[in-house]
């Protein structure tokens, strides 16, 4: 591959939100393995159900690259590729509509980070000392 063959590859993943998407189904991925990881032991459902959870996160991956890289979301709902008329305005619209998904999503993962850490924790107890 040529720089300038890398190079438009590069653009045409950006123009296409590719890096958003993947992002964005990260962030998601990762907060529904930490509230099955939470509810699913209280629900009392066995512990393969979270390895169940993350297979389907890890395979169902390629498969939305693909459609993102072959689909584009546009103001009037999701089109093939090569029906989308590639002006500025809906390029501009789609992207700004995935970074608000993606901000939204990201919160939530810092927010059930930060409880995960800092508020489920139980408080350390010093051993009792004697005289």
């Amino acid at each position: 591959m040529t720089a300038e063959t890398k190079q438009s590859l590069f653009n045409e993943l950006k123009r296409r939100n590719v890096f958003r998407v993947a992002i964005a189904y990260l962030l998601v991925g990762w907060v529904l393995l930490q509230i099955a990881d939470v509810l699913f032991p209280a629900l009392g459902l066995p512990d393969w159900t979270i390895r169940f959870v993350a297979g389907l996160l890890i395979l169902g991956f390629p498969l939305t690259m693909f459609f993102t890289w072959a689909f584009e979301l546009t103001p009037e709902g999701l089109k093939r590729e090569k029906d989308v008329v590639r002006d500025e305005a809906t390029t501009r619209a789609t992207t700004r509509r995935l970074n608000i998904a993606t901000i939204i999503v990201a919160v939530i993962a810092v927010s059930l980070f930060a409880l995960d850490q800092f508020a489920f924790r139980p408080v350390a107890t010093p051993f009792p000392q004697t005289p």
